[in-house]
């Protein structure tokens, strides 16, 4: 079973149900793997204060695909450097 998202609520996918009708693949054109040792190398860079496109050229790699890595690394609580943080909307005066 795959789990989607649609309308804020997790829906789940009929086997009837293909991409194009009205499901959309996410990343479909990107890398979906990479070594440990390189993933350890992009964070490590990111960490020392280096830009995602610094990094992706450095590797020869997508800026997006760096970004996705750093998000996984992220997410697992690996980036240590700030990392697609969210800005408060709350007005102070």
């Amino acid at each position: 079973m795959i789990t989607l998202i649609g309308e804020g609520k997790p829906l789940e996918r009929s086997k009837d149900r293909e991409v194009g009708e009205g499901l959309v693949r996410l990343l479909d054109d990107m890398e979906k793997f990479i070594t440990k040792e390189v993933l350890e190398e992009i964070t490590g860079f990111y960490n020392q204060g280096n830009k995602i496109v610094d990094i992706a050229a450095t590797f020869r790699m997508d800026p997006d695909f760096v970004f996705i890595a750093l998000f996984h690394q992220a997410r697992n609580g690996n980036v240590i450097w700030p990392f697609a943080y969210r800005i408060s909307s709350e007005v102070t005066e």
